[in-house]
């Protein structure tokens, strides 16, 4: 029998990919339509919702991901779908060392702020979520991620350029792998109401970053 997923931002990062991993698996997709589409009525049978929603440029995150977060949680307890939302480290603060699910919240920034009230809303809501946790992202479809728009601008005059001090080790995510994780972490793999998939290795804390602080230090195992 298939399995239906319901993919907000179907165009963006973690919603294209997801959904071309989950139609290669053979899962029914809904492309949610922003402009005509209610949510709550999208989510009816989904199995999971993939909330790949974004402000552009995180333009008015403090107004808009609470409001999108109400919206998700309201259809998935409407349909019993679990979630998943690409996650960051935002909310991990600048302190180095090794990261991992256990590492406490120490946002110092107020993106990171959000991003821990958006988490522990999906937390508190008693719906089943799963949080890909990822450093950047590098889209081979788009030319707007931190890789692309930073690291390779200066490509064409034999440059590349470091987001930081040049032996700073930096995580990064291959936004396809992101999406085919989606489907090795399936709904019935899921153990706990809210559970973050990050899985760190051991490395010494970063030396230091272009503002002279010490930068957080995160490699992702192969071993998810």
């Amino acid at each position: 029998m298939s399995k239906t997923a319901l993919i907000l931002g179907a165009s963006g990062k973690a919603g294209l990919h997801a959904a071309q991993a989950l139609e290669i698996f053979g899962w029914t997709i809904r492309r949610f339509n922003r402009a005509t589409d209610n949510m709550i009525q999208a989510a009816q049978s989904a199995d999971i919702i993939v909330n790949g929603f974004n402000p552009p440029n995180y333009h008015n995150w403090g107004g808009i991901i609470p409001v999108i977060t109400k919206q998700v949680i309201a259809a998935a307890k409407a349909s019993g779908a679990t979630v998943f939302i690409p996650g960051n480290v935002y909310h991990l603060g600048a302190e180095g060392g090794e990261w991992s699910e256990k590492t406490p919240a120490k946002p110092c920034s107020r993106k990171g702020q959000i991003r821990l009230d958006m988490e522990r809303a999906y937390r508190t809501s008693g719906v089943q979520t799963v949080i890909l946790r990822t450093g950047n992202m590098i889209d081979p479809q788009h030319n707007n991620d931190i890789f692309g728009a930073v690291v390779l601008s200066a490509l064409k005059r034999g440059k590349i350029t470091a987001p930081g001090a040049a032996d700073t080790p930096q995580p990064y995510v291959y936004m396809p792998d992101w999406g085919r994780i989606s489907i090795t972490r399936r709904v019935s793999s899921v153990d706990s109401n809210s559970r973050s998939l990050l899985r760190p290795t051991s490395r010494r804390a970063a030396k230091s970053r272009s503002d002279g602080r010490r930068a957080p230090s995160l490699r992702f195992s192969d071993r998810m």
